[in-house]
């Protein structure tokens, strides 16, 4: 019976995230499954169909491209997902729902906890997911994913993990999303700035082909040496996201009665009564 009350609430808090980023996980799965579908149509109309009957080298140059674009862009779409929580952070802040959750016997923890557990869930079914399409382009081109395709996969899943934690917390914080979402793209501008430089973006030296493959190069490195640790890394990072989200409720457990105080009428003037 207590553990049935106390899943409860669980229950509920998990369905109010689902409900609250509704239209977004509708909106993003299906515009997902739409470009996948295009995309393998248009690898099957290379292989048998229209398509191959175009000139062999036409094919060859644009064989790169397409297989960049069909196994990472609709990874990206809908690693947009784990962005829900982002969402919800509004309706999170509003008074309507701290009355509630400082008066509910769920801890502030544990209704986080269902919150990050979600985007830990959306993460994890979205790399699945991409997973499988890159197996399934590499064969339907003739050329297997390779352990750099799902490292790159995986990079991108944690980028916009690290987006969606960074723009949750400091929601938390300052009490405003927007803030929050012009902050973290000033840090993605630095954090570009500094990967472009690691590349030798600049530097004289070097033609349009090293640069090009210098960057190229530095990319599927990095995205190599992350794939083994990504499982790690997002567990890490949901954990911190969460734990850095409670102390910041926690730090507001002072003001808690000024949600509940009641406004005092103004006394009445007796000198005047009288």
């Amino acid at each position: 019976m207590m553990k049935a009350k106390t899943s409860a609430p669980l229950k509920g808090l998990f369905f109010r995230e689902l409900y609250l980023g509704r239209r977004t996980y509708i909106a993003v799965t299906g515009i997902f499954f739409g470009i996948v579908t295009l995309i393998l149509l248009v690898l099957l109309s290379m292989k048998v169909g229209n398509l191959a009957k175009l000139p062999a080298d036409v094919i060859e140059s644009a064989k790169g491209t397409i297989r960049m674009a069909a196994m990472f862009v609709p990874s990206a779409i809908f690693f947009m997902n784990t962005s829900v929580v982002v969402d919800t952070a509004p309706a999170d802040l509003s008074e309507k729902w701290l009355r509630f959750m400082y008066s509910s016997p769920v801890s502030e923890g544990k209704i986080l906890g269902v919150k990050f557990s979600v985007m830990f869930i959306t993460a994890a079914v979205g790399y699945g997911l991409s997973a499988l399409l890159a197996l399934a382009v590499g064969a339907l081109m003739g050329e297997p994913a390779t352990i750099t395709d799902f490292g790159i996969i995986a990079a991108i899943m944690l980028i916009v993990v690290l987006f969606s934690i960074l723009i949750t917390v400091l929601s938390y914080a300052f009490k405003s999303t927007t803030g929050a979402i012009v902050i973290v793209l000033i840090l993605a501008y630095f954090g570009m700035g500094i990967i472009i430089g690691l590349a030798g973006v600049g530097n004289p030296a070097l033609s349009d082909e090293e640069l090009f493959q210098n960057i190229s190069d530095t990319i599927n490195g990095f995205c190599k040496s992350v794939f083994p640790l990504s499982p790690l890394i997002l567990a890490g990072m949901i954990a911190l996201g969460w734990g850095l989200c409670t102390a910041i409720l926690k730090h507001r457990d002072a003001k808690r009665p000024q949600l509940f105080r009641k406004k005092e009428k103004p006394a009445k003037d007796t000198a005047k009564e009288e």
